[in-house]
């Protein structure tokens, strides 16, 4: 149980330019968010952070469309240093020496290629990504994700794992899919989308 709920407010900026239907541009700016000191995250009444805080973050993503099928992406991020922000370590155990981190500039980076089986219906995803270690204890990560989609009426199911040394991360969802907006918008307006 996370204990004292807090606001932590942030904001995040982002352009798309899209240089024709095959290529896309992005480039993407997150402010800091300071989620407290150690008085304020506690979880089960241990301290996992002595400061959090989330850094600045600067991306610039581009997009390919090889072909109807297959599409492409690769984004690169300037993780900026933060002031002050600490952990307790990794061994998971309260510290009075809290380890400093994330003090110096960190470069991340994304890649993935996604392929429609059936267009706009079934598509299946895989990528990696790297993760640079925030302190000095903590090695780097390499990433390696997957996934795939489906959507049948007004459904779109997804699933995804994401793999690295000593962490597995899986997931599954069901949101709206584009026909259900594109209906919904065509029963307010009386007007066909694309």
């Amino acid at each position: 149980m996370i204990q004292n709920t807090f606001l932590a407010p942030g904001y995040d900026i982002g352009l798309i330019y899209k240089f024709s239907e095959r290529f896309r541009y992005s480039l993407t700016y997150y402010s800091d968010v300071d989620l407290g000191g150690k008085d304020e995250v506690s979880v089960q009444g241990y301290t996992p952070f002595h400061h959090a805080q989330l850094p600045q973050r600067l991306y610039v993503g581009s997009a390919v469309n090889f072909t109807e099928n297959w599409l492409g992406v690769l984004d690169v991020g300037l993780i900026f240093p933060n002031s002050g922000a600490a952990v307790p370590g990794t061994d998971l155990s309260s510290s009075d020496d809290p380890i400093p981190s994330g003090t110096s500039y960190y470069v991340q980076y994304h890649a993935g290629l996604e392929y429609y089986v059936v267009p706009k219906t079934f598509a299946l995803r895989i990528g990696h990504y790297y993760q640079p270690s925030r302190s000095e204890d903590d090695p780097d990560r390499y990433h390696v994700t997957g996934g795939l989609e489906y959507v049948f009426w007004y459904i779109k199911a997804s699933t995804a794992v994401d793999y690295a040394k000593n962490y597995f991360n899986f997931s599954l969802s069901l949101a709206p899919s584009a026909k259900f907006w594109a209906a919904g918008k065509k029963a307010m307006t009386g007007k066909e989308t694309n």
